[in-house]
């Protein structure tokens, strides 16, 4: 490391400074370690890249059959499941399970076939959670701990809301307006959902 330093505040208009063991809530950054996570089950022979999704949870549908025994994990993690952009995200507010809000997909519009067509996806990323709880037995939040934020020295990093709240030393997100400049939010329990 030739050079480390951090800026800023974990809230606007407080003093707490943010330092190298300031945590965030990561937001889609989760993306990336679901996939490296998808990566070592695929590594350690769990899963399949061209795995249906339906192989491994038999509830799974969408509006078309056809297109619902298609949808690899490979096409989950790529974002491209033909599924209309960011299909089903509203769910993630509904206080659903995953599992739940992965049932609920049956409803949304499609926009092609697998593989033709990029777009951005939430709900049906989270998919991952429940393919690797299903294969091999862990909850999603212990195999990232254990496979991920453990071996890389990464002893703040957690999933979980209650993790989240319960730091005293987390930066809050904050949105912004013309109008009012930036305003922290609230962590919210839904979004730790999925």
């Amino acid at each position: 490391v030739v050079a480390q330093h951090s800026y800023g505040v974990r809230r606007v208009g407080q003093s707490d400074p943010i330092d190298a063991h300031t945590v965030f809530r990561m937001a889609s950054v989760s993306k990336g370690f679901a996939a490296v996570l998808a990566g070592q089950l695929v590594e350690q022979q769990h899963v399949h890249w061209d795995d249906t999704l339906r192989h491994h949870l038999p509830y799974f549908r969408l509006k078309d059959r056809l297109h619902t025994n298609s949808i690899t994990l490979r096409h989950t993690l790529s974002h491209t499941t033909g599924l209309k952009e960011y299909a089903g995200s509203s769910l993630i507010y509904e206080d659903y399970s995953c599992a739940r809000m992965l049932r609920s997909l049956s409803n949304v519009p499609l926009c092609g076939a697998p593989n033709d067509t990029f777009t951005y996806q939430n709900a049906v990323y989270s998919a991952v959670a429940e393919v690797a709880r299903k294969t091999t037995g862990y909850r999603y939040e212990y195999l990232l701990d254990s496979l991920i934020f453990q071996p890389l020295g990464m002893p703040h990093a957690s999933t979980g809301y209650r993790a989240m709240v319960n730091r005293t030393n987390k930066g809050m997100p904050h949105t912004y307006s013309r109008r009012y400049g930036w305003r922290p939010n609230g962590i919210r329990n839904k979004w730790y959902n999925v």
